[in-house]
């Protein structure tokens, strides 16, 4: 019998779904990264995240006789991950912000010593680009970190929000319209 993590993430859900909790392990090692990295980035928060990603799987877990095969997994989660952080703010009735920080890697971002990714942001840019990416909507901030930060495709952010690819390519759009805005506003 192969070692889990040596299985495909299909046959490690096949797994899990019969209770094999080492399966179940193998999963988050792979994808707990990736949740915490989309909850940071749609929260602001880097712990309300932490605390978030454990949610996350624990309702993973909970729902895995749900899971239909002919969904894409990744989607599946992070509409999961999404959903996790919407009841959590609705509890708490705060609003979240996505920060700009969030959007890159590492836990602690000094924002004085450029990234070597926005190493050609200077930190005037880097805060107008902040800002506006706060003042956008929370479903176009969804779209935009799902999108460029996780790589999903349009048909992926489709099943993480429910909407239609058409829909999400329009609102894909519209947010980068609206982040140009605000932008050329705030020169």
């Amino acid at each position: 019998m192969p070692r889990p993590d040596t299985l495909s993430d299909a046959e490690l859900l096949e797994r899990a779904r019969q209770g094999d909790q080492d399966a179940f392990r193998v999963l988050y090692q792979r994808y707990a990264r990736r949740v915490y990295g989309f909850l940071r980035a749609y929260t602001g928060d880097p712990e309300l995240a932490d605390e978030l990603v454990n949610d996350v799987f624990l309702r993973v877990w909970k729902a895995l006789p749900k899971y239909r095969e002919q969904q894409q997994f990744l989607a599946w989660l992070f509409r999961i991950a999404r959903n996790a952080a919407v009841d959590k703010f609705r509890r708490q009735k705060r609003r979240a912000w996505l920060g700009l920080d969030a959007l890159l890697p590492g836990e602690d971002v000094d924002t004085t010593t450029p990234h070597p990714e926005t190493a050609a942001l200077t930190q005037e840019e880097y805060q107008r680009l902040d800002e506006a990416l706060q003042q956008l909507p929370e479903t176009y901030r969804t779209v935009l970190v799902l999108r460029f930060l996780e790589g999903l495709t349009t048909a992926e952010i489709a099943q993480v929000l429910g909407r239609s690819e058409n829909a999400v390519r329009v609102l894909q759009h519209r947010a980068l319209k609206a982040l140009r805005t605000k932008l050329q506003n705030a020169t």
